[in-house]
């Protein structure tokens, strides 16, 4: 499910953090144990756990 949509030009509100912000990446909710698909190809960048966020992967992406 995604919660947080790509956006470089509109601010969004984000209920994590609470403030207005841009927002360059997707964010997707997924119960444990779910399988979870980039949405192009890529190469990870990095793993890791945020107290606010969660599990958090960064995928870099041919172009950006």
């Amino acid at each position: 499910e995604e919660i947080s949509a790509y956006s470089m030009e509109a601010l969004s509100y984000n209920e994590t953090t609470r403030d207005w912000r841009v927002h360059n990446g997707v964010d997707i909710a997924a119960d444990a144990g779910t399988e979870v698909c980039a949405a192009a190809d890529g190469e990870v960048y990095t793993v890791y756990e945020d107290d606010s966020m969660g599990y958090t992967v960064v995928i870099r992406h041919d172009g950006g």
